[in-house]
């Protein structure tokens, strides 16, 4: 996408839309050129079938308050071609299936399947299509009750294990049993005056849509409801199919000097441990309660016993006595409860409960926490603890590039994926997007370190159309109610604390709303509270900054966002939801300036292909300054001339890095004090060590330094324009000014 504005540099190259349906061998296209094999990699066959109109994308926006990509479906028109019966063959799904999996199971990667008949495949020796659950198989028809040569996860869709059995195993298709939860991917490509397209750099992936309801004919037309990709996962839940597990049975000490307990139970299947990630469980007695880790149940000579072992760092209220001798009653049992702990300070532990289905690797890495298929397993239990979400559908690069204060959610009932994202997203101070490939990925709220991907100006706003701004008052709220605090024992929240912005109350003396944010995330330590705080969080959080992160929340400026609702052409494609863009094009601020040369943040974006556009609406963002980078020098040396390089600590609070020389760029103006004497003087970077913590200067330093108290800070305005590589700029830096409020030429930036 990135390479949209500039292929458009011509008016004679067109763009022609065409899409792919996850698992069908076929290419759906607007006008008939070859685009397939040259794209994808593959020979499928082509329809020319998408008539005028029949793509309407509407508009994907950021919602500020889930903290999330909403919006954005596909409605798409296919047209079925005169003389033939191409639609009518793909959308005739089958409800009954022709066969079943007769092997032990499918592997993801194997070759060679047993089916119970090959009858509706064709003859002995023919290559056939095979549908079983979302997965396309090609395979050769080996006999009358087998599959060899297959070549798995075709046109699309992705090889899966498939759970075979003598008598009923998963069943078998020969067209695809379902549209529905199938993606759609939609591609646009560049066309020369004769028609052809020659390249695969002339193509896009513009975006990826889940489609939501099954297929509408009307007349020779059927019609697809798509719904953009991430709707699909967000959507998903977690902890399904687990239940508290009910028990009147003892509970009693294995061995003495123990802490394994084992426990009788009405079903201990659903308290397997996984192999890969401590499995908890909440055990509850009369009146009393504690936590323990899974070691073991016994699903074979009695399927009734789990046993666990306490731990006492994880609940306050760890009540049940010291180790007693082997066999010794500890106290009759309640119930037992599942639950995962997911703790940490980086996004990527977010990917446990995103992807994890069996907790036996997998589905990659993350999947670790514990789930079971009922035809797995002699008992008819099955029951997933993570969302079961494919690693290939989530950019973990991005999410293990946010980070917010120690994070821990108690995953002990019933889910959404939004609503766990959403508490880490506002700690994180970050959103969620789909990328074209419908990839989950994350971006930053923090607009400062962020460089812009285009500028919005004559280039690319559609001519004749004006730009239209507002303010967005939407998301004031002038009560707002943080909860935190949650109690694993009782499922209940035990810290509250309502602000009110008077600000607010003044602007808009008819707004009563009040706003609620729950917080499972974090622990708030308030001594009133600590006798009800069953949890014992890993880091908790001080009063005063779940106060700062209600404020922000809140608006507590008062004031709405600046909107921007800006026409362009379809050099704005080059764009994704969340992007960072220099405005520059004209319309009112509501002080009396203009938006140009302001920045903005893409939260709203509106394909139009048959009109040539892409509407965008963008938040005018403030101009947000960050103090200049500075360091302590703990050693001189020379390179080139006497004393010209200097090394800064790296443990030092006014640095606060542990790269500090990546903190600034070459050619820019740096001023060294001298602690002692009250002077200082300006040097110029000729060179950094990336990564580590030296600069070189052009010139070297006058006189003596005095290590460990002489520090540098980033010196005069205008030095350079080059942007350091942790991503600092002149322009995101405050400068000191004069009484007038106005910065005069070279005036020295503000340091820590």
């Amino acid at each position: 996408m990135s390479t949209f504005a500039s292929r458009l540099t011509s008016e004679r190259k067109r763009l022609m839309l065409w899409c792919t349906i996850q698992g069908v061998a076929r290419v759906f296209k607007e006008r008939p050129i070859s685009v397939s094999t040259l794209v994808l990699g593959e020979t499928r066959a082509e329809s020319a079938c998408i008539p005028k109109g029949g793509i309407d994308q509407g508009e994907g926006r950021i919602d500020y308050e889930q903290l999330a990509q909403v919006g954005g479906g596909l409605k798409l028109k296919l047209q079925q071609p005169r003389g033939t019966t191409i639609l009518e063959d793909i959308f005739r799904t089958q409800t009954r299936r022709v066969a079943y999996l007769t092997s032990s199971s499918l592997t993801k990667s194997a070759t060679f399947f047993n089916v119970s008949s090959t009858t509706s495949f064709g003859i002995v020796g023919d290559t056939a299509t095979v549908y079983i659950g979302s997965e396309t198989i090609s395979a050769r028809i080996a006999s009358a009750t087998s599959f060899d040569t297959g070549v798995r996860g075709k046109f699309g869709s992705r090889a899966q294990e498939h759970k075979g059995s003598s008598t009923d195993g998963s069943a078998v298709y020969a067209v695809p049993p379902s549209m529905v939860g199938r993606r759609v991917s939609l591609y646009g490509s560049f066309v020369k005056d004769d028609g052809t397209t020659t390249t695969a750099a002339l193509t896009s992936l513009l975006a990826t849509f889940t489609i939501d309801e099954n297929p509408r004919w009307m007349d020779e037309t059927i019609e697809l409801q798509c719904g953009p990709a991430i709707d699909e996962m967000l959507n998903r839940r977690c902890y399904v199919g687990l239940k508290e597990v009910e028990s009147s049975g003892r509970m009693y000490f294995q061995v003495a000097s123990s802490d394994d307990i084992t426990i009788e139970v009405d079903d201990a299947a659903l308290l397997a441990p996984s192999p890969n990630q401590d499995t908890f469980v909440l055990v509850k007695t009369d009146g009393r309660s504690f936590a323990g880790r899974v070691i073991s149940t016994d699903t074979v000579l009695n399927p009734n016993l789990v046993t666990v072992r306490r731990m006492p760092g994880l609940i306050s209220h760890n009540v049940v006595g010291g180790p007693l001798v082997g066999g010794a009653l500890v106290n009759l049992c309640k119930s037992v409860k599942p639950f995962a702990v997911l703790a940490g300070s980086n996004g990527a532990i977010l990917s446990r409960a995103l992807v994890s289905r069996y907790g036996d690797l997998g589905g990659g890495i993350n999947d670790v926490l514990p789930g079971r298929e009922r035809t797995s397993f002699a008992v008819a239990t099955e029951y997933r603890m993570g969302a079961g979400i494919d690693q290939l559908d989530i950019d973990s690069n991005t999410f293990a590039l946010t980070t917010a204060p120690q994070w821990c959610w108690v995953l002990d009932d019933t889910v959404q994926v939004k609503d766990l994202i959403k508490d880490w997203c506002l700690l994180a101070e970050c959103f969620v997007v789909a990328s074209p490939a419908g990839k989950l990925s994350m971006k930053p709220l923090s607009e400062t370190r962020i460089s812009a991907t285009m500028t919005i100006g004559a280039g690319v706003v559609a001519r004749g159309i004006g730009v239209e701004t507002f303010v967005d008052e939407a998301a004031i709220a002038p009560l707002l109610t943080v909860v935190a605090n949650y109690s694993l024992l009782d499922g209940e929240y035990h810290y509250r604390e309502t602000h009110v912005d008077r600000e607010i109350v003044k602007r808009y003396s008819l707004r009563d709303e009040e706003r609620v944010v729950e917080l499972r995330g974090v622990s708030v330590f308030s001594p009133a509270d600590y006798s009800v705080q069953h949890y014992i969080h890993p880091n908790k959080m001080s009063q005063e900054a779940i106060s700062q992160i209600g404020r922000r929340i809140q608006l507590g400026n008062g004031l709405g966002r600046l909107m921007a609702k800006v026409p362009c052409n379809l050099r704005a494609m080059a764009v994704a939801l969340g992007d960072v863009v220099d405005i520059d094009v004209d319309g009112k601020d509501y002080r009396g300036g203009s938006i140009r040369g302001r920045t903005g943040r893409v939260v709203g974006k509106r394909p139009q292909y048959d009109q040539g556009r892409c509407d965008l609406t963008l938040h005018v963002l403030e101009d947000v300054f960050v103090f200049a980078p500075s360091g302590v020098v703990t050693a001189v040396s020379t390179v080139s001339v006497a004393n010209d390089t200097v090394t800064l600590s790296t443990t030092d609070p006014a640095n606060d890095d542990v790269t500090p020389a990546d903190n600034f760029p070459v050619g820019a103006t740096v001023r060294l004090w001298d602690v002692s004497a009250g002077t200082s003087q300006l040097l110029t970077i000729a060179a950094i060590n990336v990564g580590a913590s030296t600069i070189r200067f052009t010139t070297g330093v006058v006189g003596a330094v005095e290590l460990g108290v002489d520090w540098l800070t980033w010196g005069t305005l205008g030095t350079t324009s080059q942007t350091s590589v942790s991503g600092f700029a002149e322009s995101d830096l405050a400068f000191q000014t004069a009484d007038t409020g106005i910065p005069a030429s070279g005036a020295a930036r503000r340091w820590r």
